[in-house]
């Protein structure tokens, strides 16, 4: 009787070994399924995280190298222009909308000839359809009689005085081989009414 009772407590022992056996293992597949999961989850993370600063880099990269240069300057012929940057771009467009108080334009011109040879070029402005479209002023234009100018603080002239085949030559110049030249450019009014003037200066090269 004994004997039984000793092997039937040895086959309970064997079976609760069995069971913890069973039970430890699940949890510790059970742990082991959860830290992969939380792996995985820190790689997307990492893997995403990385991603998206490339992209951000790649954004800016392509910004800065081909957005500003875009914005402060331009080729005519072997001429490289480019304008002082007003904090907005090329500082190449004139708005007035006929309030005498206003401040003159002012801005100021590189220009660099990259040629072996001298250049000429010349400085003028242009109505500024596009703006003028978009302000629906056509009816309301400033008389280019008033419009007063000067290049490199010389003698002011009036834009009508230097309209020529649609328009206002400021100035024209020679600039010699591999050498850069600056023109500071003052564009005022005396105008008492409500009226505009939008308008484009450009830099051309001649010959």
């Amino acid at each position: 009787m004994k004997k039984i009772e000793k092997l039937s407590k040895e086959n309970s022992e064997v079976k609760l070994k069995i069971s913890d056996i069973k039970k430890n293992s699940a949890v510790e597949v059970s742990h082991t399924i959860k830290k992969i999961k939380q792996e995985e989850f820190k790689f997307v993370a990492i893997t995403t995280s990385i991603i998206f600063l490339l992209l951000c880099l790649v954004a800016y990269i392509g910004f800065t190298s081909f957005g500003v240069d875009e914005l402060k300057g331009y080729e005519s012929g072997p001429l490289y222009i480019e304008f002082l940057d007003d904090g907005t771009g090329m500082s190449d467009i004139v708005n007035f909308t006929g309030n005498v108080s206003a401040e003159a334009f002012k801005t100021e011109v590189t220009i660099n000839n990259n040629s072996s040879s001298n250049s000429w070029y010349e400085i003028n402005a242009e109505d500024y359809m596009e703006m003028i479209t978009f302000d629906d002023c056509s009816d309301k234009l400033l008389d280019k009689n008033k419009i007063i100018f000067s290049v490199d603080g010389g003698e002011a002239n009036t834009l009508a005085s230097v309209y020529t085949d649609g328009k206002y030559v400021l100035m024209q110049g020679i600039v010699s081989s591999n050498d850069i030249i600056k023109h500071e450019i003052t564009i005022w009014y005396d105008e008492v009414e409500e009226k505009h003037f939008h308008g484009k200066i450009n830099v051309e090269f001649i010959r």
